[in-house]
């Protein structure tokens, strides 16, 4: 008894050892809002584990939001999360397991994967962008490791410098030269894609080290958006595009006429990839479905010619749209090349079963669409049959649209504690949306457009 007793008390004192140990470490991370930076950074990778609705994801969009507010200050300890190298071992695996199948909501957020906690801290780099002296010597060490996770997390963290990219411009390039692994050749091209145009003096490196039947579509994402910077790289979309079979076909045809609008190939065969209808071979309606969605991740860049090839698939689209069902691919497409027509097709739609998509879309195109924003409101001041979708739908709208921020806020504060489900349910979504507005419009700050929310 006297030496279990004594047991419990070496154990309880080593937890109060820990817990202090762990309160003096924090005290020399950055702070924002009162708490450590590690205590915002546990709480977005618990709730990016398991995500049960959207009061779980206004929590991960402000995590993010405080750990972005403190800059490059989190930046050494995001990389020290990222490059950890360690490993789930069989004990912690099994207690991911157990906790999983408990009944209790949440409790398997208690132990998060340290793969999550590695991508996550890679990940909230990027939209910090620290200047290139400070991750470079941070990350060289690894490039060349045993460890080829540790290495990809640190060519991906090359992707996130913002001032001097030319720094790491030779260390992504080699990496491509000198490496055959598909998944650390991945990460290089993925980085090289972040960089953008600051990448296109080595374009023509790049494209002499890749295999164009099995090329990456972050290669060929990241040629589109240099558009005609890219000239050097017709004669390699050509290629690409010429051959029926290759799996990249369609996302080379939309970077050959981002650079070269007028190509007459290339626009024949999107007329032809387009021209499908309901007797067409599934081959070639998923051909169609392809060339869509290629274009959604394009540049925001008008093209008369593309546009006008759109907008019938777009009108059909839209046409097919209901209160609970929506296809997006061709008009989302058409907001990317000739946003003038889209927005047309919108107001069209406002007044058919498919109007809150269609608010969306206008939300999308002018944040402070008056149209769209009005009839959002009156629906939300209106209590709508379809208020949970009416309050996400203004998710798009920005923080200088007053009378959609207004309405939003009222929905928060008049409810600060509800009792009644529904109630509840109206408040997390409008507490999503208030954080979501914030997060798209730091992303978009620092030159970062996410076309798949």
């Amino acid at each position: 008894m006297r030496t279990f007793g004594l047991l419990c008390g070496v154990l309880i004192l080593g937890c109060l050892l820990g817990l202090g140990w762990r309160w003096y470490d924090d005290q020399k991370l950055p702070h924002y809002q009162g708490r450590s930076l590690r205590s915002w950074f546990e709480e977005e990778c618990r709730t990016v584990a398991l995500s049960r609705g959207m009061a779980d994801g206004a929590r991960e969009l402000e995590s993010k939001l405080a750990i972005f507010e403190m800059g490059t200050n989190a930046v050494p300890f995001l990389m020290d999360q990222a490059l950890s190298g360690r490993e789930d071992g069989t004990i912690r695996k099994a207690l991911q397991r157990v906790l999983s199948e408990l009944p209790v909501s949440g409790v398997n957020r208690w132990i998060v994967s340290f793969a999550l906690v590695q991508s996550q801290a890679v990940w909230l780099v990027g939209p910090i962008k620290p200047p290139a002296e400070m991750v470079l010597p941070r990350v060289l060490p690894y490039l060349q490791g045993p460890n080829d996770l540790q290495r990809i997390h640190a060519l991906s963290l090359l992707g996130s410098v913002g001032d001097g990219a030319e720094k790491v411009l030779p260390v992504l390039v080699e990496t491509l030269e000198q490496t055959k692994d598909p998944w650390v050749r991945a990460a290089a091209e993925v980085s090289i894609r972040s960089l953008g145009s600051r990448a296109a003096s080595v374009l023509d490196r790049v494209i002499a080290t890749v295999d164009p039947s099995a090329v990456n579509q972050h290669v060929i994402r990241w040629i589109a958006a240099l558009g005609p910077l890219a000239t050097n790289a017709v004669p390699f979309l050509e290629g690409i595009v010429g051959a029926e079979l290759n799996g990249a076909r369609y996302e080379a045809l939309v970077a050959l006429l981002n650079i070269r609008p007028d190509h007459p190939g290339a626009l024949a065969a999107m007329r032809e990839t387009l021209s499908v209808d309901a007797s067409s071979t599934p081959r070639s309606q998923a051909g169609r479905d392809e060339v869509l969605a290629a274009w959604i991740f394009a540049p925001r860049r008008p093209h008369a010619d593309v546009g006008a090839l759109l907008e019938p698939v777009a009108r059909v689209e839209i046409l097919a749209w209901t209160a609970n069902s929506a296809s997006y691919r061709a008009v989302r497409a058409l907001e990317r090349v000739a946003p003038e027509r889209a927005a047309a097709l919108y107001r069209q739609a406002l007044d058919g079963p498919g109007w809150i998509h269609a608010a969306i879309g206008l939300l999308r195109l002018n944040r402070n669409d008056p149209q769209a924003t009005q009839r959002l409101v009156e629906a939300i001041s209106g209590d709508s049959s379809e208020i949970l979708s009416v309050i996400l739908a203004l998710r798009e709208a920005g923080s200088s649209n007053a009378e959609a921020i207004r309405v939003l806020q009222n929905r928060v504060r008049s409810h600060p504690a509800p009792q009644e489900t529904m109630i509840q349910m109206q408040v997390w979504n409008a507490e999503f949306v208030l954080s979501r507005i914030r997060y798209r419009e730091w992303m978009e700050s620092v030159g970062i457009d996410e076309p798949d929310w």
